[in-house]
Order: structure tokens, then sequence, then C-alpha cells
């Protein structure tokens, strides 16, 4: 019935069988792996709690109320700045008038130093002496 020939290539056909039967098992067993992996970094990727997009929307919010904070800072720094130079050029003038008027009151005490007083009475030199100081001062 059978021939040598049928039955070896019967049994060669049986091996290549097994052998692809296995080659679809290993096949097999790789794509659920990597079905469960493709599973496993969706769910890193796309997860409402912990994904990597709410991550990044998470961030990019951070990053811009960061940017926000950062120049409201510097414009207030600005502003500080403005205000201290200003205040600084307020001192730098009444340090001006200061010494100005210090000036005028040394040489308004100059003035009165030497001052010469008529000759009188008492009360009259006391009134004079008055006067001038009064005129030197302004008050």
């Amino acid at each position: 019935m059978f021939g040598l020939s049928d039955k070896i290539s019967a049994i060669g056909a049986s091996v290549i069988a097994v052998g692809l039967g296995v080659a679809l098992l290993f096949t097999n067993i790789e794509l659920r792996q990597a079905e469960a992996d493709r599973d496993t970094y969706k769910n890193r990727i796309e997860n409402q709690e912990t994904g990597y997009i709410v991550r990044l929307a998470t961030c990019r919010d951070s990053q811009a109320l960061l940017e926000r904070e950062v120049a409201r800072q510097n414009d207030r720094v600005d502003e500080m700045a403005a205000e201290s130079r200003r205040r600084v050029e307020a001192a730098e003038d009444a340090r001006a008038k200061a010494q100005l008027r210090a000036a005028e009151f040394r040489a308004s005490l100059e003035r009165l130093e030497n001052a010469e007083l008529p000759e009188g009475s008492a009360s009259e030199r006391c009134l004079q002496a008055d006067q001038i100081v009064t005129r030197e001062l302004g008050e």
C-alpha cells in the first residue's frame, strides 16, 4: 500500500508540521507578551491619574504658573528698583539742601560772631543782638 518513500514523506511532513506548530506556539506566546507590553505602556501613557499625558499636562500647567509668577516677581523687582532710585534721588536732593542750609547757618553764625554791638546800656545791646540774630536766622 504505502511505500517506504510515502512513509518517509509522511514522517517528514509530520516533523515539519510539529516544527511549524512549535514555531506557531512561540509566535503566539511572543504575540501575547507583546500585547501585554503594549497594554502596560498604553496604561503608563493614558492612565487618568498617573499617566504620562496627565503628568505632562500638569507639568505644562505648572510651567505656565511659574512663568506668570516669575514675570510678576520681575515686575515687582522693577517697581522696587524704580522706587529705590526715586528715594535715592530724593535723599540726595535733601542732603544737598541740608548742606546748603548748613552753609547758610555757618555764614550766619560767622556774621553773628563778627557782629559789633553798638555802645549803650545792656538792654539796648540785648535788643540790638536780638535783632541781629532774628535777621540772620530769619525768625
